[in-house]
């Protein structure tokens, strides 16, 4: 048999003559199982589709208040503790240069100028370390680093004053910084809040001199007079001073 009467017999033959693994056909078409879609929609949901569930009125109410209460909270952030505090001014005035040792007077001004009373103020100075403070008696002694003053309460609009004499020591242009501030709290308020001043004061002249005699060269054991000479040039007088000398190792 030619190969033409094969592929007849393979084509058009019985339909339950068994057939070889070389006779198999193969099925270019889609099983009749295979069903294709109908609809477009049918083979995916809908993208972005959102489910909607009711919301009750409780949740709404707890909602919009959760919402104002964020909003005051920024708000008062922003006025009480983001911007910057305008209850009060405080200045400081007096002399901007001195001569060392030289008696000044500084005179610090503060006044509230909200429409609020400031409740619990204190006024806190802080004095350069080597300055010496006129007390009431009129003695001058060593300042402390800070010295606070009750104020109390300050009315809207009360202005109040304050004076510190003050003796500045130190080297020809040497600039000593005073600070002021006034810490207070206003009314119908808890926190506290401060507002700072400063003033620097120069020291243009120093009116005492110093001078020493030292021998340059001394031998192991041997004595060396020293000579000290001081003299001051200064307005006021200088009382209780004292001499501090520093030797290097080895000598007493």
């Amino acid at each position: 048999m030619g190969k033409l009467e094969e592929l007849e017999e393979s084509l058009y033959g019985r339909e339950d003559k068994p057939t070889t693994g070389r006779e198999r056909r193969q099925s270019f078409f889609p099983s009749p199982r295979s069903t294709l879609s109908t609809s477009w929609n049918s083979e995916k949901p809908r993208l972005g589709a959102v489910s909607r569930m009711p919301i009750s009125k409780a949740m709404a109410t707890a909602v919009l208040t959760g919402l104002l209460f964020v909003v005051g909270a920024g708000t008062f952030a922003f006025l009480y503790l983001g911007s910057e505090r305008r209850e009060a001014r405080v200045t400081i005035g007096g002399r901007d240069s001195v001569e060392g040792g030289e008696i000044a007077t500084i005179p610090v001004t503060f006044q509230n100028i909200s429409a609020e009373a400031l409740i619990e103020a204190d006024l806190i100075i802080t004095f350069p370390p080597d300055a010496f403070l006129q007390d009431e008696s009129g003695r001058l002694a060593p300042a402390t680093a800070r010295v606070v003053q009750r104020v109390g309460t300050l009315a809207p609009g009360e202005e109040q004053h304050r004076e510190f004499t003050v003796q500045f020591f130190g080297r020809e242009g040497d600039e000593k910084l005073i600070a002021a501030s006034l810490a207070y709290r206003p009314a119908g308020l808890r926190a506290r809040f401060s507002s700072e001043a400063e003033k620097s004061v120069a020291i243009t002249r120093v009116p005492i001199a110093i001078s020493w005699d030292i021998p340059e060269i001394v031998a192991v054991g041997q004595e060396a007079p020293i000579t000290v000479r001081f003299s001051s040039q200064a307005r006021t007088t200088f009382d209780n001073l004292w001499l501090r000398m520093e030797y290097p190792a080895g000598f007493a």
